[in-house]
């Protein structure tokens, strides 16, 4: 198997943090069973023939219900009965009426080698594991719960949820970063080229903000509690003083990247308690993403300015003297 995983199949509720999965699996362990697994009516109901989940007591939205096609072979393929709301929107797809199998690959065989095991061990597992086809998820967590009914019918509730988001990990990773990361993507003026406007040189009305990392927010003085899909004219109050937009429009499209610097008052005099000096100087550089995006960076150098202006300084009182 190619990708990562966990699986823990003992004293789960003691080593998991997930209040719905902990819930889940106690309710399991107190359940009446059918053979050593729980009886599908204590999670399920049957209506004009068919199983559905029981949502009083269930988070149906982050749940998948399977149907074993073959009990004898136990877990030879499922069949999805059900797949929750929340967990086809993180996945972005839905496999409600497919099968198991349909995943293809490793993947199909790693999910139908776990119900094997849950349904020939009588015990729920639960898993973490790499997504391999969620383009927006990192990490899975999951609890298989085997269940069976007195028809004989083998059933796997399963909670599905993502432990670790891409986005979110992306977040952290840029705002751990010391350098400030701001991504914009032009706004055209439409307008502009209704009115015959060059083909050649398109009027830029505006910017949107794609990317907007802690140190960045610092350095521009943004304090906007969600600049992320916003105008930057609108969020980042020097975005023309400093003529940010100029220098994103002259890196759009190249394939080389530009190098500036900034020089402005500090928009807050005072950091952890501190008085700063009252400017900030700033090395930044723009490099093109894609055909209307750019990416600036953002590097706070005042320290390092200031320290060698007091050593010049220092030598030219020493040559004076």
């Amino acid at each position: 198997m190619s990708f990562w995983s966990k699986q823990i199949t003992s004293a789960i509720d003691t080593v998991v943090d997930n209040a719905e999965i902990v819930q889940l699996y106690q309710r399991w362990k107190a359940a009446p069973k059918i053979d050593g697994l729980a009886d599908a009516n204590a999670f399920l109901t049957r209506e004009d023939g068919k199983w559905a989940l029981l949502t009083t007591d269930t988070p149906a939205d982050k749940c998948m219900l399977l149907l074993a096609l073959d009990a004898a072979a136990a877990a030879a393929d499922l069949q999805y009965l059900h797949y929750g709301a929340l967990v086809a929107r993180n996945a972005r797809f839905d496999m409600t009426g497919k099968r198991v199998s349909d995943f293809g690959g490793e993947m199909s065989a790693y999910f139908l080698s776990r119900y094997q095991a849950s349904f020939a061990q009588g015990l729920p597992i639960y898993t973490v594991h790499y997504a391999e086809r969620a383009a927006a998820v990192f990490t899975w967590e999951r609890l298989l719960l085997p269940l069976k009914a007195a028809s004989g019918e083998m059933l796997a509730l399963v909670y599905n949820m993502p432990m670790e988001s891409k986005h979110v990990l992306l977040e952290t990773v840029l705002n751990a970063a010391s350098e400030g990361i701001l991504a914009v993507r032009a706004l055209w003026d439409e307008s502009a080229s209704e009115e015959g406007a060059s083909p050649a040189s398109p009027h830029v009305a505006d910017w949107l903000v794609l990317v907007v990392n802690a140190p960045a927010r610092k350095l521009l003085d943004i304090t906007h509690a969600n600049p992320v899909g916003q105008r930057a004219s609108d969020v980042i109050p020097m975005w023309q003083t400093l003529g940010l937009a100029e220098r994103a429009r002259a890196g759009l499209g190249r394939l080389d990247s530009q190098d500036f610097e900034l020089h402005y008052p500090r928009p807050e005099q005072m950091d952890h308690g501190i008085v700063r000096h009252d400017f900030v100087h700033c090395q930044g550089q723009t490099s093109s993403m894609g055909k209307d995006g750019c990416v600036l960076r953002l590097t706070d150098v005042s320290d390092r300015k200031l320290f060698e202006s007091l050593l010049w300084e220092a030598k030219v009182k020493a040559e004076e003297g």
